[in-house]
């Protein structure tokens, strides 16, 4: 298997190095584009909480390494894992089992969106295509199975959850959501879910998509130069931004009372002097480790089932990958076929003395006769799995030799 992955996350580097990290979509694109000049297939996923590059060929990693080394990020906040690695850790993430939060739902869609833009591009194909669609099937599958979306799964989420837990007359609390992109989207949807209904959402550029107003209905929406003019109103805020810049800054910020900050975006949107003023509650991603903990003793109980459907879903992919080594064999075993029998209707074509049920007759023995020559080689390259090696070297050796059609004498 060409598998191989290199990326950081929560667990092998900071917040601050993880800033450096963050792909923007353009430069998803021109990575995902540029590693195809060394691999046969490439993927970039990028979140708030990790960066990682699918690669399949047999291409020099360093110049997947080189990537991250140009943002500041060295080798010791990096991992690379190849073949049955990286295919079982790609599992490992879209069950949830690598997230901050376990089987938190959100790295599906990522998952998905990762795979769609480097297919728009033409980057990945046959392989990275079917690992992650297996994959984003597999955290389907699992979240399912043992309900573990019943329990908060994603940030946005165990964030609403702990706003219903202070606010005992949560409905009417005044929440303003800062960013309505995914996250933010996700933020609204959530508050929504529990019953609050005092929602305001701001951000610097608005989405006037269709797939936008069930999000946004019902929603209040302020100028994003308005943001520090309602806080002293407000109850709790979520800011969810992909900005590379801080949005709430303490030298800007006016008199609050007691309200809840909610800094959900990396880097940080909320500056951290505000967290000192009184009154104000400030929790960033990495805060959520803490208040998650209650969570994580039920995730825990269901991660050692999980690993076992992870291994079973892992092994029918590489049994599918193994049935595929023949494949250009088989192609080119049926195109052969193909041609044969097209050269011999082009022969009975000029054959005047048979008429058309005569040619038709002939063509179906000769293309019966074909497919039974053909089909059990066919059958028998799919079975011989456990001797690939050494029939891929007999064919190659039969395809060496050169063939000459010799024409009979009619001496």
């Amino acid at each position: 298997m060409k598998l191989n992955v290199v990326g950081l996350s929560h667990d092998t580097a900071p917040e601050e190095v993880r800033a450096k990290a963050g792909f923007i979509k353009r430069e998803v694109l021109e990575t995902a584009l540029a590693l195809k000049d060394h691999f046969d297939e490439a993927i970039v996923l990028s979140t708030c909480n990790r960066a990682e590059i699918y690669v399949y060929g047999e291409g020099d990693l360093t110049k997947v390494t080189d990537i991250f080394k140009a943002r500041g990020i060295g080798p010791e906040h990096l991992f690379i894992k190849r073949g049955e690695d990286a295919l079982t850790h790609l599992f490992e993430v879209s069950a949830g089992l690598d997230s901050i939060v376990t089987f938190e739902d959100q790295i599906l869609g990522q998952l998905k969106e990762a795979q769609s833009l480097a297919a728009n591009i033409g980057s990945t194909g046959k392989f990275l295509n079917k690992y992650f669609r297996e994959a984003v099937h597999f955290g389907k599958t699992v979240r399912n199975k043992y309900r573990v979306s019943q329990v908060p799964t994603s940030m946005s989420a165990t964030c609403v959850k702990y706003l219903k837990r202070i606010f005992d007359d949560y409905e009417d609390k005044k929440v303003l959501v800062i960013g309505s992109g995914t996250m933010g989207r996700l933020a609204l949807l959530h508050l929504k879910e529990e019953g609050f209904k005092n929602l305001t959402v701001t951000n610097r550029t608005y989405h006037p998509n269709d797939r936008f107003q069930r999000v946004f209905q019902g929603v209040s929406r302020i100028d994003y130069a308005d943001r520090y003019k309602v806080l002293p109103d407000t109850d709790a805020v979520i800011c969810a931004t992909s900005s590379a810049h801080t949005i709430l800054r303490d030298s800007e910020m006016p008199e609050v009372g007691d309200i809840l900050l909610f800094d959900l975006a990396l880097p940080i949107d909320i500056e951290r002097k505000i967290g000192k003023r009184p009154g104000v509650k400030l929790f960033t991603v990495d805060d959520f480790k803490e208040i998650t903990r209650k969570v994580e003793d039920f995730h825990d109980r269901m991660r050692a089932p999980v690993y076992e459907d992870l291994k079973k879903a892992v092994a029918q992919v590489q049994e599918w990958q193994e049935r595929t080594f023949f494949d250009e064999d088989i192609k080119s075993l049926a195109e052969s076929r193909d041609r044969v029998l097209g050269g011999f209707e082009d022969f009975l074509s000029l054959r005047e003395d048979l008429d058309e049920r005569q040619k038709l007759k002939l063509k179906k023995v000769m293309r019966a006769g074909l497919n039974d020559l053909v089909t059990p080689m066919i059958l028998r390259l799919k079975n011989l799995k456990d001797h690939k090696e050494e029939v891929k070297s007999a064919l190659n050796l039969l395809g060496s030799v050169p063939y000459e059609r010799k024409n009979e004498s009619t001496d």
